[in-house]
């Protein structure tokens, strides 16, 4: 078995790895790679390449233009760099990164790590327990099947989690974020979000900015945060989360908008920093006040219930 080293010329070319660990080099044409049964390493250089991973743990490296990666049946490394790239993980549990470009990047079967990098870039879990980084510009992350992680990262994106009990932080940037069914962790971070839970019992946050939070089904847990939230808890029994230490400093207030009666329990954290809220009817409406500040709107609802709903205020 030996280790050969194959470079390729300014033509088009094809290139082909054999059992023992090889380095492939393609140059500059619009080439074709294709990794052995050896660990390989295999580089695309300037054309619009196409590289494949082999049969054991290779590392390929896209180089400048818009390539097509697909990795092997081991662990793989790949490295998207510049273009506009389409990437898919193999069967095992392989690292992408997608760098420059607008990238497509789809995970394989395994337990895949992929990070989008700069640029609009759509990348997808698919099988396996995923972990997906979206980076610089508006990207669209899907976990699909699996108990995965999305984090958007800076600017606007939309992260989608799917099935199984994922976690997704939307960071900066205003995202939209879904769970999807499962028991998901949603976290809108910073931001105007806008974060649904779907099926499932789902802990929905909205953090930072004016967000929209939905639970939809299942019994969710709601936390507003900071910001002017609106919060709709769906079907099930929901509970609603605020902070004083936000609502009683004006131009903060929230609404819970499908308040249900019987179902749904409102908590209240006040820290010690704001003053002990009253509760009182507001025409069709509940107010929630602090002192002179009305820092939560319960809609649509009466004021016996809502007293009623309030299980606990955390001086």
């Amino acid at each position: 078995m030996s280790d050969d080293v194959l470079n390729g010329t300014t033509d088009r070319e094809r290139l082909y790895g054999r059992t023992g660990a090889d380095e492939i080099f393609t140059n500059a044409g619009d080439d074709g790679a294709f990794g052995g049964r050896g660990d390989d390493t295999v580089y695309g250089d300037a054309g619009d390449d196409n590289l494949f991973g082999g049969k054991n743990n290779d590392t390929i490296f896209g180089g400048d233009g818009d390539d097509f990666i697909q990795a092997g049946s081991k662990n793989d490394l790949i490295y998207g760099f510049d273009g506009n790239d389409r990437i898919f993980a193999g069967l095992g549990n392989d690292i992408v990164y997608g760098s420059d470009g607008d990238d497509e990047i789809s995970g394989g079967w395994g337990d895949d790590e992929i990070f989008s990098g700069e640029g609009n870039d759509i990348s997808a879990g698919n099988l396996g327990n995923d972990r997906l980084f979206g980076g610089l510009g508006d990207d669209q992350l899907f976990g699909n099947a699996g108990a995965d992680y999305l984090n958007g990262g800076a600017d606007n994106d939309s992260l989608f989690g799917g099935s199984g009990d994922d976690e997704v932080y939307g960071d900066a940037g205003n995202d939209l974020i879904e769970g999807g069914s499962g028991n998901d962790s949603l976290y809108g971070d910073k931001g105007n979000d806008v974060v649904i839970g779907g099926a499932g019992d789902d802990f929905v946050a909205g953090g930072l900015g004016d967000d929209e939070l939905f639970g939809d089904g299942g019994s969710d847990f709601l936390f507003a945060g900071a910001g002017i939230d609106f919060l709709t808890g769906g079907a099930g029994a929901d509970t609603f989360f605020f902070d004083a230490e936000f609502n009683s400093v004006a131009g903060n207030t929230d609404t819970i908008t499908d308040f249900g009666n019987g179902n749904d329990t409102i908590y209240i954290g006040n820290g010690g920093v704001a003053p002990v809220p009253t509760v009182i009817q507001d025409g069709d409406d509940v107010a929630i006040n602090f002192g002179a500040v009305t820092g939560i709107i319960v809609e649509d609802a009466a004021v016996e219930d809502v007293v009623a709903a309030i299980v606990g205020v955390v001086l």
